[in-house]
């Protein structure tokens, strides 16, 4: 440990200026991050930049992400904390990795001092205990890390360093008929290690307590330590849980140049953010953004006009009086979606009837709404739907432009299935994103279905995204897009600008 410093509430340094400094401190390794807010995210993410240029690797606990959390935040620093999404999206335009908990914090960074980042989520699992191998496949499920089965010429090599009561399997139980017998161990690690994966790990549950006997662990580790020395192989020690390794076997595992690894799932995950940030590097710095003084709300129907001339697709529509409704309908051509302008949120105000199929059914739709609605607009209503998608850009003061991308219509609320980019996004970011959905195999032709225009539903975002990042508007949503076989049609729109009032 080189350093801990603390930031209080950021009133004289800040996070940025410590960063900086460990960034240029050549005696630094890894740097974690436990922080409330970002206050400078165009310099932060410069500085993640210069930290990956000089092989060192960021992971940030962030606090503040409920409700309750981002309040006490907010009151202790006097700055913008907690939107979960905003600081994800951030972070992962920075290359840093992001963890949950001080524990997985630290054994992240122990990983990364001894080694830095895995090349990949390949990992290789040795254990004397069939119930401690299940326990790395069941708890390994959470994580992108990958147990793939030994090749079969690897497998070979190792079933010969065996007895023929030993079935080789990954994670591999290697029973304990070599407990103790240093040599043998070492030739079964050996050809365990020597294959195609990442890294290798192997549990101990060595007896805590100074006055137990850990000679017979240490001499597992001693092993493990030779076998790494003859391939050249990540290795890592896992406790299997935290409390496991007494200072001695802490101190003996570090001796032998490995990593002491404490509690099974807390190293599963430090091996998971560790594979990230192997796979990961930082993007462009985000254009940060100030909160607007005021703002204002344009209806749908000058919206949507705003809209088209960005390039994003919309109804054929009409705004109109009630007077005008029917010859409207006519002139756009029925089916018709009849809405109540003036709302934010017109389905909750039973303002919105769609697929209407002739004058006797809009004027009963109209009658239904509410009845101090003074304007409608009538569209014409989209058919051949494949899925309804939700697209929209926002202010998030001061991170930057965020673009949220997710399951579109009733499914917004119900599913919360969404993906947060920040702005300035690539279209192969953007198509990325979108295939990261639960609903992506609705998009891509679900059931012998015809998928969707994907190309067009990448068009929309790009279009929007270059039109409003850097512009007077606050927010618009396009909830929901309509996603066909051969075009995305943003069929509800709310926008919001800033105000000079």
């Amino acid at each position: 440990m080189s350093y801990m410093v603390t930031v209080g509430n950021q009133a004289g340094g800040g996070v940025e200026d410590v960063l900086e400094a460990f960034v240029h401190d050549k005696r630094v390794t890894a740097i974690g991050m436990f922080i409330e807010a970002i206050r400078e995210p165009v310099r932060f993410a410069q500085l993640a930049q210069q930290a990956f240029e000089q092989g060192k690797r960021i992971v940030a606990l962030q606090t503040g992400k409920s409700d309750a959390g981002a309040l006490i935040a907010a009151s202790h620093t006097a700055s913008l904390a907690g939107n979960r999404e905003a600081y994800a999206a951030l972070f992962a335009r920075c290359g840093v990795a992001t963890v949950e908990t001080p524990t997985e914090l630290i054994e992240t960074l122990k990983i990364l001092d001894n080694g830095g980042p895995l090349s990949g989520y390949r990992v290789a699992s040795l254990s004397c205990s069939g119930g401690e191998a299940s326990l790395v496949a069941d708890m390994s499920e959470a994580t992108q890390l990958r147990f793939e089965p030994f090749p079969d010429e690897q497998r070979q090599r190792i079933e010969a360093t065996l007895t023929e009561l030993v079935s080789v399997a990954n994670p591999f139980d290697y029973h304990t008929f070599m407990w103790g017998d240093k040599p043998a161990m070492t030739s079964t690690f050996s050809q365990t290690m020597d294959g195609p994966h990442d890294a290798t790990i192997l549990l101990l549950d060595a007896p805590p307590r100074p006055d137990q006997d850990a000679s017979s662990w240490i001499t597992a580790a001693e092993a493990f330590a030779d076998a790494a020395k003859q391939t050249q192989r990540r290795a890592i020690v896992v406790a299997t849980i935290p409390e496991c390794f007494s200072d001695e076997m802490r101190n003996a595992i570090v001796a032998l140049g490995l990593t002491p690894a404490q509690g099974l799932r807390e190293a599963l995950i430090a091996l998971d953010r560790a594979a990230w940030l192997g796979q990961h590097r930082p993007l462009e710095a985000p254009t940060a953004v100030a909160a607007p003084k005021a703002t204002v709300l344009v209806d749908e129907s000058r919206a949507k006009e705003r809209l088209s001339t960005f390039g994003v697709a919309v109804p054929t529509g009409k705004r109109c009086v009630p007077t005008e409704v029917t010859s409207c309908a006519t002139e756009v051509g029925y089916p018709v979606t009849l809405k109540g302008l003036g709302l934010a949120h017109k389905s909750e105000a039973g303002a919105v009837a769609v697929a209407i199929q002739n004058e006797e059914q809009l004027l009963a739709s109209m009658r239904s709404m509410p009845s101090d609605i003074e304007e409608f607009l009538v569209e014409q209503t989209i058919v051949g739907i494949v899925a309804e998608v939700l697209v929209s850009i926002r202010r998030a003061a001061p991170l930057g432009w965020m673009i949220t991308l997710g399951a579109g219509g009733v499914l917004t609320e119900l599913w919360h299935d969404t993906q947060c980019l920040l702005a300035p996004a690539s279209r192969e970011q953007i198509h990325t994103a979108l295939q990261a959905l639960r609903i992506a195999p609705i998009l891509n032709g679900y059931r012998g279905k015809q998928g969707a225009n994907i190309d067009a539903l990448v068009d929309t975002v790009m279009a929007l995204q270059q039109s409003v990042v850097g512009s007077s508007i606050v927010e618009v949503e396009l909830n929901p897009v309509l996603a066909t076989t051969t075009r995305a049609v943003a069929v509800d729109a709310l926008l919001i600008e800033e105000s000079s009032k």
